[in-house]
């Protein structure tokens, strides 16, 4: 079995207000508690490639892991679903070259998120426990999300769309 660690990069394309605003589960305006590491870890296939160039299961598998940050975030203004605590974690990755959003804490931002988990339990670093996937409180987000630092435009063109789709 080997360990190794998978290399990404971070590509996007950018969304409208409307776009952001429906595909995201959850958008708030919140502040960065504390930022913790985290990681995944799962097997996956090995591959060989034939003579004709074709790909084919080896049948051993390789240890991948996947670095995250999980994002404590106290809730200040909830703009698109209200079922959710006043203090939440966001799961990111840990890098931007891997689409991580890079928050500070003490910043705030308006946060785009969603339910939707990942495929494979993310582990805090410190503890290993798993982080828990609870409704209302966890959520993940990355840069190719509308995610940004506050910027009053941001929030006035989120209140605009509400009001003109009657939401």
């Amino acid at each position: 079995m080997w360990f190794t660690t998978e290399l990404e990069a971070c590509s996007c394309r950018w969304h409208d207000v409307k776009t952001g605003y429906e595909s995201a589960d959850v958008i708030i305006l919140g502040k960065v508690i504390r930022i913790l590491p985290g990681f995944a870890e799962y097997l996956t296939p090995d591959y060989k490639v034939d003579e004709g160039g074709d790909y084919y299961e080896t049948g051993d598998s390789s240890l991948e892991r996947r670095y995250y940050h999980i994002v404590e975030i106290s809730v200040v203004k909830k703009i698109k679903n209200f079922e959710i605590f006043d203090r939440i974690e966001i799961i990111t990755g840990a890098f931007e070259s891997a689409c991580g959003y890079p928050f500070v804490i003490g910043g705030e931002y308006l946060i785009y998120a969603n339910k939707k988990g990942l495929d494979y339990p993310v582990r805090y670093d410190h503890s290993k426990l798993p982080v828990g996937s609870l409704p209302g409180r966890h959520f993940t987000t990355n840069l190719c999300t509308r995610t940004t630092p506050l910027i009053q435009k941001e929030l006035d063109d989120i209140e605009a769309y509400q009001l003109n789709n009657n939401y």
